[in-house]
């Protein structure tokens, strides 16, 4: 009887504490409490940083100080995680907006002094991660990476692969798009920092004794140079990659520029492109040519008038696709979007605020010449603001304002009467495109030479470099190494000339689309495929 009765106690106790717990979890679902969300606990317990990352809201929030922490905490840190460290600070804390208080006379609160103070250590923090992330790019953590890339790329043999679609590469950032980012970060880190914190500016002139002087903002020579001696490592041993998948044809020269034109291009997974500083040249051009059609923004729909009209068509702009049957919550989703751009945040990188865009955006959909494709253009609009919400921590939380006016440009994308305003490709995608261009040439200056009958030795350098297999090859006979050089060289002025004028052509509708800083970099890079 009395172990019945012990059994009976523990069954009660068992029973107690599971309604007990029921009772928690439901109070934290209804209340909407973060440790609630089956996200928290994989965040705080089982993810790794990259994962937690990506649920960044892209502002210095939960998400992204745990990231930040975790990367910082390793005991032996990659490359890679030195490169993602920076990211965050710079991404989250730097490109962001230290929007300022003050005191009734102007004076800047001490909260806000050390603040500043704050962002100006984290942007010390991030400059020491990218010097670390070169650091730890050695010569065969590169040649990894490349290897790696070319048994992805190669995985046929040579010649079949060339006629197979071209594959993705991995999402991971690699070797150059570390390279890449810190070299960006050296020429545009300080500009950004004092773009979004003037408080820094006059910081910087009471610690120096010189107020009302002006700042002139130069790159960081040490890290930019640490950055090139980085991608000339990485050229020689993405060329050492090219030459071994060469060899799998006899060595022939055609099969290794292509090769190594093909582990160039690159198709780097970023969650955050919205900060990328040619998707940012895009933006502020796409914003210009709306400034100066539709003039002052005084003439442009209120968020009020936005709000009526997405209320007014709600069941039409929320409808399922499937079932034909309206969502409400996508509709309160997109109208605390537009109420969110009352708040007035600027991105410094597209020199607007959100709700400026905003209203531009849905004023372009009343233009004469995007008659046909207003409704299109409403519902693309409605769906960006439902996009500007992503997966946090402890819920849906909006994202940044970079992400915000992003999504709500690329509504335009396919629809817009001007299709400069429906692209925003990312430095990486350029640097793509400028690859393909620079395997057209050198197909081009190979054939000229192959086609020509004035000069025998020329024309054997040119079959060689047509030449894609070792049968191929055989047939040509011995190249004279001298008349080689000299076609090199004069297809390498072509390809810069071709770097120039590609840069040259983007300005003219996006002013910076392919920083001047990286110019000298890109033709390195294609040049070396000869």
């Amino acid at each position: 009887m009395e172990q019945s009765g012990a059994s009976q106690q523990r069954i009660h106790l068992f029973t107690a504490v599971l309604v007990l717990l029921i009772i928690i979890v439901a109070v934290a679902v209804a209340g909407q409490l973060e440790w609630a969300h089956l996200d928290y606990w994989k965040a705080h317990y089982i993810e790794g940083p990259e994962q937690i990352y990506n649920r960044s809201s892209g502002s210095y929030d939960e998400a992204a100080a745990l990231a930040l922490q975790r990367l910082e905490a390793a005991r032996a840190p990659s490359s890679a995680d030195h490169h993602r460290a920076a990211t965050i600070i710079y991404r989250n804390i730097i490109s962001q907006e230290h929007r300022l208080r003050a005191e009734a006379d102007g004076t800047p609160l001490a909260d806000d002094r050390e603040l500043s103070r704050l962002r100006r250590e984290m942007f010390g923090r991030a400059r020491g991660h990218h010097m670390a992330a070169l650091a730890d790019l050695t010569n065969a953590a590169v040649a990894r990476d490349e290897a790696d890339r070319a048994i992805h790329r190669f995985g046929l043999p040579v010649a079949q692969n060339r006629n197979e679609p071209r594959g993705e590469s991995p999402g991971r950032p690699g070797g150059v798009f570390i390279i890449d980012a810190a070299l960006d970060f050296a020429f545009r880190g300080l500009e950004t920092l004092l773009a979004n914190d003037p408080l820094l500016a006059v910081l910087f002139a009471e610690e120096g004794g010189f107020e009302g002087a002006e700042f002139e903002i130069i790159p960081d020579e040490e890290l930019a140079e640490f950055a090139q001696n980085r991608r000339e490592a990485s050229i020689q041993t993405r060329r050492a990659a090219a030459v071994e998948v060469a060899e799998t044809e006899g060595g022939a020269p055609g099969a290794r520029v292509g090769a190594y034109l093909d582990l160039s291009q690159r198709n780097t997974s970023d969650s955050q492109n919205s900060h990328d500083s040619s998707v940012n040249a895009a933006k502020r051009a796409i914003i210009g040519r709306l400034r100066t059609e539709q003039g002052a923004c005084g003439q442009l729909p209120t968020l009020d008038q936005i709000i009526e009209e997405i209320r007014n068509a709600s069941d039409l702009f929320s409808s399922d696709p499937r079932t034909k049957q309206p969502r409400p919550v996508l509709t309160e989703k997109a109208i605390a979007v537009v109420r969110r751009t009352s708040n007035g945040e600027r991105s410094s990188a597209a020199a607007a605020t959100d709700e400026e865009v905003l209203r531009r955006i849905w004023a372009r959909a009343n233009d004469g010449r995007n008659a046909g494709r207003r409704k299109k253009m409403r519902q693309a609009c409605y769906d960006a603001l439902v996009d500007s919400w992503e997966r946090g921590i402890g819920g849906d939380v909006i994202q940044c304002v970079d992400g915000r006016i992003s999504r709500m440009l690329g509504s335009l994308s396919w629809l817009d009467c001007d299709e400069r305003n429906w692209e925003m490709r990312r430095f990486e995608q350029h640097k793509n495109e400028i690859f393909e261009k620079a395997a057209e040439i050198i197909k081009a200056s190979a054939a000229e030479a192959a086609n020509q009958n004035e000069d025998a030795a020329l024309k054997r350098v040119g079959r060689s470099y047509l030449a894609t297999t070792q049968a191929e090859l055989a047939q040509i006979g011995a190249v004279d190494v001298a008349k080689e050089k000299d076609w090199i060289a004069a297809t390498r002025v072509r390809i810069g000339q071709m770097v120039d004028q590609y840069a040259a052509t983007l300005d003219q509708t996006a002013p910076g689309t392919v920083p001047k800083h990286a110019i000298g970099g890109i033709k390195k890079e294609a040049c070396s495929a000869l």
